[in-house]
């Protein structure tokens, strides 16, 4: 897991729908929310309980998510400023972690 203070809650979430940025991977699409207030890159990931029916399910992918950001937290500052969100595409295959290693790395070079 990320540290606390880099997690977005329901709270602390601001919606602009004017200043975000939408890109798509294989299996997850990651959205950039501009927010000049936190110095940092804030994370959070969203699991449809429509596409994953079971809690141990949707936790897992949460958990690997978290872990990929948490190893590219750096990069992450660098390149992006603002809340970044990650929603998962349902797909047939379940997603692995490499899977995921490999979208949040095409993020992080290729836009």
């Amino acid at each position: 897991m990320i540290e606390k203070k880099r997690r977005i809650t329901r709270g602390t979430f601001v919606y602009d729908p004017k200043q975000r940025h939408v890109f798509h991977g294989k299996f997850i699409t990651m959205t950039q929310y501009l927010n000049n207030s936190t110095p940092n890159c804030c994370f959070t990931v969203v699991v449809s309980k429509k596409n994953y029916k079971k809690a141990v399910e949707r936790n897992y992918l949460k958990r690997i998510v978290y872990e990929n950001v948490k190893a590219n937290t750096t990069l992450f500052d660098h390149k992006y400023k603002g809340n970044i969100v990650f929603s998962y595409k349902h797909t047939t295959p379940s997603p692995t972690f490499l899977g995921i290693h490999e979208d949040i790395r095409f993020f992080l070079e290729n836009t």
